[in-house]
């Protein structure tokens, strides 16, 4: 439960990812691992958002199953 507040936080303070949890991405946990899902805008959010929970204390590893979806107008 440590890492998923954790995560939370990291992802609130990001000012890159702010507001991108609850919308279309979606995080779970297995022990120490997460596992990352849905959509975000671009490959550099993709990246950004794994880095990020890699860097979380207790993470020892992050599954990118994001999918970059272009914005709809």
């Amino acid at each position: 439960m440590k890492i998923r507040n954790d995560i939370q936080d990291a992802i609130h303070k990001s000012s890159h990812l702010k507001g991108m949890h609850g919308k279309s991405v979606e995080y779970s946990t297995d022990g120490n691992e997460v596992t990352i899902d849905g959509e975000v805008s671009s490959y550099y959010h993709a990246q950004l958002a794994q880095e990020l929970i890699g860097k979380v204390e207790g993470v020892t590893r992050v599954h990118n199953n994001l999918r970059v979806t272009a914005p709809s107008f």
